[in-house]
């Protein structure tokens, strides 16, 4: 079975999570692992406008957020 080969400088993450520590944490750690795009939203009413403009492939989330939480942003 052939691997599959992902270049990682191409890829686009959104970080969501109302802890600015965490998204500041996991924003980094996706930059030294070679991660090209990485946008932070505090919530999911900010994480719809950003993909609006930033056409994530992945979206990491917390689920417990107030207003709109991983579970509905992710529906």
């Amino acid at each position: 079975m052939p691997f599959i080969q992902i270049n990682l400088q191409e890829m686009k993450i959104l970080v969501v999570d109302d802890s600015s520590t965490a998204r500041r944490f996991l924003s980094e750690m996706l930059r030294e692992i070679g991660v090209g795009h990485v946008v932070g939203a505090e919530d999911g009413a900010e994480a719809i406008e950003r993909l609006r403009t930033f056409p994530a492939d992945i979206m990491l989330c917390n689920l417990h957020m107030a207003q709109l939480d991983g579970i509905e942003l992710t529906r």
